[in-house]
Order: structure tokens, then C-alpha cells, then sequence
């Protein structure tokens, strides 16, 4: 059996982090596209603070139906955009 693994162990990796998520594996199909799954919504993990409440928030948002996938990458690189100052760009490989 595998050792019990909390969230709260995961959280305890970053402490200064408010978001911990999970990608998935790469789709055989989709091998040597150039295509990456950024992050998949399925399982994440938020400390309760104002910045993860904005997330959230802003991810709700700008779901259209079932199609959260899109909106939650959007979110995820204007935050990281703006956490430096700019800094971070995602230049099509």
C-alpha cells in the first residue's frame, strides 16, 4: 500500500504558495505536438487566503458551461503575469 499523502503535506512543500495543481499525463495522440496540458482543474489545492478566494472567483467567472479548462490557464498566466511585474510571457513554442 501507498504511504497516506494529505494536502496539507503538499502545502507544506511551499508555504509561501497558494496554489498547488496537477497536470496530466501526456496524451499518447498528442506526443511530439508540441501540445501540454498547463494545468488540469480536476484537482486543486487553495490555501484559504484573499488571493485564492480572487481565483476562484475569477474562475467561476469565466466558465462557459462545462469548459473550465481554458478560463483556469487564462487566470492562471495573468496572475502570474502580474505577480512579476510583466515578467512572464508564454511565447508559442
Amino acid at each position: 500500500l501507498l504511504p497516506l499523502v494529505t494536502p496539507e503535506m503538499y502545502m507544506a512543500l511551499a508555504p509561501e504558495a497558494h496554489l498547488f495543481g496537477n497536470q496530466d499525463g501526456i496524451n499518447p495522440r498528442e506526443r511530439g505536438t508540441g501540445t501540454v496540458t498547463l494545468m488540469n482543474g480536476g484537482l486543486l489545492f487553495l490555501r484559504n487566503s484573499w488571493w485564492s478566494r480572487g481565483f476562484l472567483s475569477l474562475w467561476w467567472q469565466s466558465r462557459c458551461g462545462l469548459k473550465d479548462q481554458s478560463p483556469l490557464w487564462q487566470i492562471l498566466l495573468l496572475n502570474i503575469g502580474a505577480a512579476t511585474g510583466g515578467g512572464f510571457t508564454l511565447a508559442p513554442g
